[in-house]
């Protein structure tokens, strides 16, 4: 082991050991009794005059053929006169012994993933509970959806008490002995406000979004800090030990498949070209590992099998088990089957882990929310209770909206551009070593024909030279170094025709519109979907929608209002993204991307949902956690520009007529504000004419200028008039306060019918056919009315018993 201070030190170590190096002996030969330049020999020790630090060099023989050198270095002292001290080795001690070479070792896929639990997304305590509920969740989705069933699906999370913890695990609940054990050190811990509360969970969150992508596997030392100053034996604060329960109607597992399925790492069903919500073959298998990291206990599974949802399975299958790390694979403690007695199909997984519902409750629920959003289809209950609190109890169930299930996605060839070497050499390891090179192309890949799969090989044969002949067979071109030759052409090649993304299994517009509107209950909605593309030879579409007015859950935020600005939702493969959205291709679309004001949308003031959905046979996920889609893929970031744009301008002229109906509304308001003044104006004024008019019928008229008099008479005028309209009044009504306002209520009604009238057909001219209807005034008894009705989209009336019907109407004789 070397240790250097100072870069003078490496300068004078380097010239040192290439010198010591040139005059060492070898190992057989006796001491030195001859050194080299600027060397003493004394005693068979070479001593160096060198401006450094006394340094001991000691030679340690290894295999006796070249004397390996340790230096160490004392503090750094630069006196001028240090000595470089040489003790050689003429024999082989013990101590001069080989040291043991290192073994090479192994491990398992179960063993690596429970040393790196966050590349699962395992990353603490709470995290782990999150991920272990969306992959049974998901799980149970994907089984319900392969038979063609409409999922039902019910979770129920039990808090466990330290004693019902200790009964699951078969001990008695035991006492601290030595409290000093689990005293805190350093004094007294720094009380926890409200405010430093706040910022240290919002500190939590981000730590969480930042542990999904960057890694490292310091969930547990966090944790263990956390256990420290707890003073809570086992857990940090807010760290519990949990019982999940997941219940579905799927079509179950086998009764041989329950132990691979739950106790063999990486071992699943979607290794292969196709959309699915998980293909790392871990899911459940992770829930288990973290299951036996944090509590030891087994996993439970019970299942009733059935591929076709109209035949009832014959019996049920109950399996105990957990996992063995070192082999990867399933340790069974019970594994038994019995009569299908209830006539049930599905399957129930239950397990106990450690976790933290207190500060991951909001993003459980907020993922079964959004999965209620992109699965409208399916129906979800969601029972949490405690046994320490029954305050705490939660339940949510998130209903079906829809019947119409997602077409199934459909597994797909490898498109020539997304193969390498290795998939390549794979699928020629596969066929017939004798299969020629053209059929090759054309059975195992997809988008390639005769006629193309003819001139991909004519131009392979140019590239190597004819090295690779027309008739070059598989096995030979799998054992040669043309593989690379091959796999490059493909991936040059622009003469496959486009991606057909018929294998893909979209939510739907319908689906999406419907299930935004169940849950989050906005004012407008747009949905939109982008044309099928493709990148690296993978197969996408992007489905997206906008939202106007979104109301938030009451029962989680107080209030049935969202806060105003722009609120990204992300979907990949239907699953609800909730981590690292910052980063994510559509935060970045919708923040830099879109200008908003085209549309007349104010994201400062509207509250805006922006849902953007991707399925892909392969989603560019960044990070282990798949919680990202990367905004560095230019093929999607301008699928979802398009997309989103496309629902934006939707919204566009119904943002405007909104705007337009909040602006008479609005004038509707103002003028009825102003009703009773403007009333009370009105009838003080006809009281004043009232009086004048008394006056003047009782008193001698007096010469007056003529324009007094012509004012004099109009008032008169107008007072008449009045009084006649007045006098024309059923039942002898008066002119008051009242009824002025009655009128003036009438008067702004029928000015705002007017006005929606002609913003009605200024939006429907062109689109629509329109009908004139002649009514006939009210208080004319000398009229007869048909039996006849006429039925109008907007009304219904009764005709006159004289009335015609014309091309443009009705006209009366």
């Amino acid at each position: 082991m070397v240790q250097v201070v100072g870069l003078q030190s490496i300068f004078v170590f380097a010239a040192t050991l290439a010198m010591l190096l040139s005059t060492l002996p070898p190992c057989e030969t006796a001491p030195a009794t001859s050194c080299g330049p600027e060397t003493v020999a004394q005693d068979g020790v070479c001593k160096l005059e060198l401006p450094s630090e006394a340094v001991e060099y000691r030679l340690f023989e290894g295999r006796c053929e070249r004397a390996l050198l340790t230096v160490a270095f004392p503090e750094p002292r630069w006196p001028s006169q240090d000595k470089v001290q040489l003790i050689g080795a003429n024999h082989c001690s013990s101590e001069m012994a080989p040291r043991a070479a290192k073994t090479t070792q192994t491990k398992s896929p179960a063993e690596f993933f429970a040393e790196n639990q966050n590349i699962a997304g395992f990353d603490n305590a709470g995290k782990s509970l999150y991920t272990t509920i969306r992959e049974l969740v998901e799980n149970s989705l994907d089984a319900a959806e392969s038979i063609n069933v409409l999922p039902e699906i019910e979770l129920t999370i039990t808090e466990l008490s330290e004693a019902s913890f200790a009964t699951q695990r078969g001990v008695a609940q035991g006492e601290r002995a030595d409290e000093a054990l689990y005293e805190v050190k350093g004094g007294k811990r720094k009380r926890v406000t409200k405010k430093s509360s706040k910022r240290t969970k919002k500190l939590g969150d981000a730590g969480s979004d930042a542990g999904s992508d960057a890694g490292g596997d310091n969930g547990d030392d966090a944790e263990a800090d956390g256990n420290a100053k707890n003073g809570k034996r086992g857990t940090s604060r807010g760290d519990q030990f949990y019982r999940i329960r997941c219940r579905d109607n799927g079509c179950g597992m086998g009764h041989n498949e329950v132990p691979f399925m739950f106790g063999r790492v990486l071992a699943g069903t979607k290794y292969n070209v196709k959309q699915a919500r998980g293909k790392f073959g871990l899911g459940a298998k992770m829930a288990l590992i973290w299951s036996q990291k944090s509590t030891g206990l087994p996993i439970e599974v019970t299942t009733a099998h059935s591929n076709d949802p109209n035949i009832v399975p014959v019996s049920v299958t109950y399996c105990k088990l957990d996992i063995d790390i070192q082999k990867n694979e399933p340790k069974i403690q019970k594994h038994t089957k019995q009569d299908n007695t209830n006539e049930w199909r599905g399957s129930q997984v239950e397990l106990v882990i450690r976790g933290n519902w207190t500060n991951y409750r909001a993003k459980i629920l907020q993922y079964l929310q959004q999965l209620a959003v992109i699965t409208p289809y399916a129906e979800f209950a969601l029972r949490f209770s405690s046994e320490m609190s029954t305050a705490r109890s939660v339940e949510r169930h998130y209903v079906r909206r829809s019947t119409q299930l997602c077409s199934p996605a459909l597994e797909v060839k490898y498109h020539p551009k997304s193969v390498d070497n290795m998939i390549i050499s794979r699928l020629l390891g596969k066929v017939s070593s004798d299969m020629k090179l053209e059929t090759f192309l054309t059975r195992e890949l997809s988008c390639i024909n005769k006629k193309l799969a003819g001139r991909l090989v004519e131009e392979l044969v140019a590239r190597t030279k004819k090295v690779v002949t027309p008739n070059t067979k598989c096995g030979e071109l799998s054992r040669s170094n043309h593989v690379q030759d091959l796999t490059q052409l493909l991936r040059e090649t622009e003469a496959f025709p486009n991606l057909d993304a018929g294998c893909l299994s979209p939510a739907g517009e319908y689906n999406l519109s419907l299930g935004i509107r169940k849950e989050y209950d906005p004012e407008l909605v747009a949905t939109a979907t982008s044309k099928a593309s493709s990148y690296n030879g993978h197969p996408f579409i992007v489905e997206a929608a906008l939202a106007l007015g979104l109301k938030s859950d009451k029962q989680e935020s107080g209030s049935s209002t969202a806060k105003p600005g722009v609120t990204v939702f992300r979907f990949g493969n239907r699953i609800p993204l909730l981590f690292s959205g910052g980063s994510d291709v559509a935060t970045v679309v919708a923040n830099k991307h879109i200008t908003w004001s085209s549309y007349h949308i104010n994201p400062k003031t509207e509250r805006v949902g922006v849902f953007v959905s991707i399925v892909s046979t392969k989603i560019p996920f960044k990070g282990t956690g798949k919680e990202c889609i990367g905004a560095d893929v230019d093929e999607i970031r301008t699928s979802v520009i398009s997309a989103i744009r496309a629902c934006a301008k939707q919204l566009k002229s119904k943002v405007q007529s909104k705007r337009a109906d909040n602006e008479r509304a609005n004038r509707v308001k103002v003028l009825t504000k102003h009703v009773p003044d403007v009333a009370r104006a009105l009838s003080s004024l006809l009281g004043q004419m009232r009086e004048g008019a008394a006056k003047r019928r009782g008193a001698p008229v007096q010469d007056a200028p003529a324009a007094k008099h012509a004012r004099h008479d109009s008032g008169e005028d107008a007072y008449s008039r009045f009084q006649a309209m007045e006098r024309g009044l059923p039942g002898g009504q008066r002119v008051d306060e009242t009824f002025l306002q009655e009128r003036l209520h009438e008067a702004i009604k029928t000015a705002d019918m007017a006005l929606a009238m002609e913003d009605v057909k200024r939006r429907g001219r062109g689109k629509a056919k329109s009908t004139a209807f002649f009514l006939v005034p009210q208080r004319r008894p000398d009229h007869a009315f048909a039996s006849t009705l006429v039925v109008h989209p907007m009304l219904t009336m009764r005709l006159l018993a004289s009335a015609k019907r014309t091309s443009l109407g009705v006209d009366r004789k």
